[in-house]
């Protein structure tokens, strides 16, 4: 019985996290929409940075900087600049 209420347990969690996830890609598609870009895939489209930078430019109204290049450091520094930008407005997050 403890092993059932276990496996409920992960897979209503599974089952959340792909909803939450799917909601959060929908919002974040309707932002983007205003500068023609998409997100198919949360984790993937977000992580070199430039779709993060692009969502907060169009919520924030501001221009932020970014790296044009496609290697990881470029990467790593557009989500850097994304982070720090939180961080100055004081945004409060959970990584």
């Amino acid at each position: 019985m403890l092993t059932f209420c276990f496996s409920f347990l992960f897979f209503f969690s599974d089952e959340r996290d792909k909803v939450q996830k799917k909601t959060f890609t929908k919002w974040i598609n309707q932002h983007l929409l205003k500068v023609r870009k998409h997100v198919n895939d949360l984790y993937e489209d977000l992580r070199d940075g430039h779709n993060l930078i692009s969502l907060l430019e169009v919520l924030s109204g501001d221009t932020l900087p970014r790296e044009k290049g496609r290697m990881r450091f470029h990467r790593l520094q557009n989500v850097q600049i994304a982070l720090d930008y939180l961080k100055r407005r004081q945004v409060r997050y959970h990584i």
